[in-house]
């Protein structure tokens, strides 16, 4: 079962100025927690996961040519069904 907002909550979110994330905090722990609509959240989420995978883009292209990826011979494999109907008719 997901939490429902207390009124409190729902009052604070109606009123912050275009759509703010609410902040909230334990008041035993006073751990901070930052309340936010779902698709807010989920864009965010999608967003920080395509800039980490782009992060590595240059890595990835270093290690591959020092393995020999870059090697023109490895072009066969670009087209590997063509070249293999070719070699296998």
């Amino acid at each position: 079962m997901m939490p429902e907002l207390t009124p409190d909550q729902r009052q604070a979110i109606h009123h912050l100025p275009g759509g703010e994330p609410l902040r909230l905090v334990d008041p035993d722990t006073h751990t901070e927690y930052v309340l936010v609509r779902a698709e807010d959240f989920e864009r965010e989420s999608r967003r920080g996961s395509e800039a980490e995978l782009a992060a590595t883009y240059e890595a990835q292209s270093r290690t591959a040519g020092l393995a020999g990826w870059n090697d023109p011979a490895m072009s066969d494999y670009d087209n590997y069904d063509e070249n293999r109907k070719k070699q296998c008719p």
